[in-house]
């Protein structure tokens, strides 16, 4: 078995990813497991973004999903596919609410925002035109700052940009050089 994700919610539970079985919760006041086993249609998870106890968004190989887990109900959400490129499969690696109504959600061809209220979203990407744009497509981590947006990559280093994101959003890069100490150490930021 390989551990795919971890995720905690506050100071009760814990989240652990396991492929290609399902899915555990750590309940960290009495130090039990709960397992859900994935329901037939998924393949496997990727990648989980927590709603509640008892409520979770899911990146999987068949696409983003919402998942009741008392109900074991499962909801697809619809993904912008003309934005992708056809030729490489979609791959979630991390899945973070920003507030009640907002997905950040870091895959295999860039960072997919997910308006979880009206399903509209879009993808930001990086564009080799475009100096501004992220950096590298494969986002492993997001964190935040107040109305900063920090965005770790798989190989080509952090990002930078100001909240809120928009298709116009725009990134200050920073990318290992071994010529320069004050550089950042490494060009994979994961979490």
């Amino acid at each position: 078995q390989v551990l795919s994700d971890l995720v905690s919610v506050s100071n009760e539970y814990a989240w652990v990813v396991s492929e290609p079985n399902g899915l555990w919760r750590y309940d960290l006041a009495t130090r039990e497991w709960d397992y859900w086993k994935l329901p037939s249609r998924l393949q496997a998870i990727q990648a989980i973004g927590i709603k509640n106890k008892d409520q979770l968004w899911v990146g999987t190989p068949e696409g983003l999903q919402f998942w009741d887990l008392p109900s074991n109900r499962l909801e697809a959400l619809p993904i912008p596919r003309e934005e992708l490129n056809p030729n490489i499969r979609l791959q979630f690696y991390t899945i973070q609410s920003a507030g009640e109504e907002l997905l950040w959600i870091g895959t295999n061809q860039g960072i997919l925002v997910y308006e979880l209220q009206n399903k509209q979203s879009f993808f930001l990407q990086h564009e080799v035109e475009k100096p501004n744009s992220l950096s590298d497509n494969h986002i492993q981590l997001f964190a935040q700052d107040s109305s900063t947006l920090w965005i770790g990559t798989s190989g080509q280093g952090l990002n930078r940009t100001t909240l809120p994101l928009s298709p116009q959003s725009t990134f200050d890069r920073f990318i290992n050089d071994p010529q320069n100490v004050a550089s950042i150490p490494n060009n994979t930021i994961a979490g």
